[in-house]
């Protein structure tokens, strides 16, 4: 006792030099480690038992099964990102198809007089803002603000930047220059441009949305096929938890059955050792 003492005390000593601990976060350690003591020692007293080998098996099933649950919690919540966000790329898709047939319309009711063309850039303007700003959460994450996107905090993780950062660099790329041919039509009402400065303007951003349209439609594509490579791999590696959780399970039921068996079995031998032992005459047992 003695040597345990002053090995405490010393181990407290050096304690309060090296990482210069004072006396009251010190006394809050100990009485922290005290509690955890005073808590850990009815478990202890638990496992000491006879019981003890049934005792670890439940105990060991319980904490399989918590845990490939919860591994199964995650995961599938993870799908559902990976769901979502599938939806998302895809949708990028169909907004840079809608930006060319807007350019398309906007550059036919320029060329008609008395066509309404304001009106036909104010079609062009909600497919251009929501592509944009999704384009940009996708590569610098954040929430997804403004019209239609409902505050969507989606690509604040950084996971799906990463298996797509190829792809998505080459999108930012030809967005950049497409970006810039769009925008002046897109505020033409606060420009002053006359229909025929609309009319050249839509004429470049359609020829350079055709000659890249295609690689755009295969780079939104690509970016659909990566996170559903990586939801594939998710749900392979449910499927093993979930076999190898099976298998444990299992194992585990046979030896808790094995070992509540063979209890029942000592205690059976003691019964009828004991019954042996009252049935018999005075004088067969001396």
């Amino acid at each position: 006792m003695t040597l345990l003492r002053c090995f405490y005390e010393g181990l407290i000593k050096t304690l309060q030099v090296q990482f210069n601990i004072n006396e009251t976060k010190l006394t809050y350690v100990l009485e922290t480690v005290n509690l955890r003591a005073k808590f850990m020692t009815p478990i202890k007293k638990l496992f000491g038992t006879k019981y003890r080998e049934i005792i670890l098996s439940v105990t060991l099933f319980v904490i399989v099964d918590s845990g490939i649950l919860g591994l199964n919690f995650y995961i599938t919540t993870q799908l559902d990102h990976d769901a979502h966000a599938i939806g998302i790329a895809n949708r990028q898709k169909a907004l840079s198809e809608e930006i060319l047939k807007a350019l398309y319309a906007v550059h036919l009711d320029v060329k008609t007089p008395d066509a309404n063309y304001m009106k036909t850039i104010d079609s062009l303007e909600a497919p251009f803002k929501q592509f944009d700003e999704t384009l940009d959460s996708m590569i610098y994450g954040g929430d997804l603000i403004g019209s239609g996107q409902q505050g969507d905090n989606l690509f604040s993780q950084k996971n799906y930047l990463e298996i797509n950062k190829r792809e998505l660099l080459k999108l930012e790329e030809l967005w950049k220059s497409q970006r810039l041919l769009l925008m002046p039509i897109v505020h033409a009402y606060f420009n002053d441009y006359t229909r025929s400065d609309i009319e050249e303007r839509t004429q470049k951003a359609i020829d350079y949305s055709k000659n890249n349209q295609t690689e755009m439609s295969s780079l939104l594509s690509a970016l659909s096929s990566n996170i559903e490579t990586t939801t594939r791999n998710k749900v392979q590696t449910i499927r093993k938890i979930q076999a190898a959780g099976i298998v444990l399970a299992v194992l585990n039921f046979i030896v808790i059955l094995f070992h509540f068996i063979r209890k029942l079995s000592r205690s059976d031998k003691a019964a009828a050792v004991s019954y042996t032992h009252l049935t018999l005459p005075t004088s067969d047992l001396v």
